[in-house]
């Protein structure tokens, strides 16, 4: 038989979806290590070890189903329990992705990206239960997170999904003193992002649009410059050069005033995608050293990758085989160190142009 203790962390473990770490565990139900070797050897959990060596606890669908009516039972022995435990539940895997924000755009990416990969479907759940109830600090610290995951996996539509139905289920109250919409922003500002990864440049326009019409027209904050460097980077995929620029460097001022790197960055990949086409190579070279300058600064090497592979196409360009060449194994390198095969794989199609020429 289960001690008492066991039985009602039994119960409240049913909060969990698929795998979940000892830590978790603690967090979410006060589980000490006994508890949960109590339950193993009682075959109620079962242990699993990843590649790294980590140990995972399983509860059996049938013994999950099983555990949900004494959830219910204790319950009614004491009122909010399974309110408590899956608040616990939302606090813990919402922090979680919170905590790999900057990891998962780092050199420990492909470490990051297992850790969220492995815990993504109690994050769904832990994201959905916040959302139901209002719980809108804890979303928007998590977001930064969740969309750096969505980002590194290429998941754009999932991305754009979720961020969608976050800002709008948020109630129209939630605004700052000063009547500004100021937590569903960051949401809607990565619903853009992800909007123009999938190259759905004019939804992206009107989703930011929104936001800086709920806004002062001469803020100076972090939220406008994101949401200006949506829309010029809109633009500047969708051939409207002038007025992309013009945009971008309204950002490069918010960006310099604010203290934004990555902003900036971003904002100065962006003008490369304006500058090629009109021939201002010189000018395009220029603004992708400042914005790799930028990324190695801040240890973004995702960034990096992204424009070593469009300074090794400016040198292509040139006729700068060997720089061009130099500038791609680069960005394989810092792939390949995250374990990130696919964007691997999308630089190998340049190398071989370059051995062909």
């Amino acid at each position: 038989l289960l001690s008492p203790s066991a039985q009602q962390i039994l119960a409240q473990l049913t909060v969990f979806r698929g795998a979940f770490s000892r830590q978790a565990a603690h967090a979410v139900t006060g589980a000490a290590m006994s508890h949960l070797m109590e339950l193993v050897n009682a075959s109620l959990l079962h242990t699993t070890q990843d590649h790294a060596g980590r140990t995972s606890y399983l509860m059996h669908e049938l013994l999950h189903q099983y555990a949900m009516t004494k959830l219910a039972a204790l319950e009614s022995v004491e009122p909010g329990v399974t309110q408590t435990v899956n608040r616990r539940h939302s606090d813990f895997y919402l922090g979680f992705v919170a905590d790999r924000g900057q990891a998962l755009y780092s050199s420990k990416m492909n470490v990051a990206v297992a850790e969220v990969q492995a815990a993504i479907d109690n994050i769904r759940v832990a994201w959905q239960w916040a959302l139901i109830h209002c719980h809108t600090d804890v979303l928007v610290h998590a977001s930064a997170g969740l969309r750096a995951f969505y980002h590194a996996r290429s998941l754009y539509q999932e991305g754009e999904e979720v961020f969608r139905g976050a800002a709008a289920a948020l109630p129209a109250n939630e605004t700052s003193d000063a009547g500004v919409d100021t937590l569903s922003a960051p949401l809607r500002i990565a619903q853009a992002f992800f909007l123009n990864l999938l190259h759905r440049y004019d939804e992206a326009i009107a989703v930011v649009r929104t936001v800086l019409a709920q806004r002062p027209s001469h803020e100076l904050s972090p939220i406008v410059a994101e949401a200006q460097l949506e829309w010029g980077v809109a633009l500047s995929l969708q051939s409207e050069p002038d007025e992309a620029l013009a945009r971008l460097y309204v950002v490069l001022e918010l960006t310099q005033r604010l203290n934004l790197p990555v902003v900036e960055a971003r904002a100065l990949h962006g003008m490369f995608r304006v500058l090629m086409p009109k021939g201002e190579v010189e000018e395009a070279t220029a603004v992708l050293e400042r914005a790799l300058h930028l990324y190695q600064q801040v240890g973004y090497r995702l960034g990096e990758g992204f424009v070593l592979r469009s300074l090794g196409y400016v040198a292509r360009r040139r006729n700068q085989y060997v720089q061009a060449l130099a500038y791609w194994e680069q960005a394989v390198c810092i792939y390949q160190e995250m374990e990130d095969h696919l964007r691997v794989i999308s630089i190998w199609q340049h190398l071989g142009d370059v051995f062909e020429a």
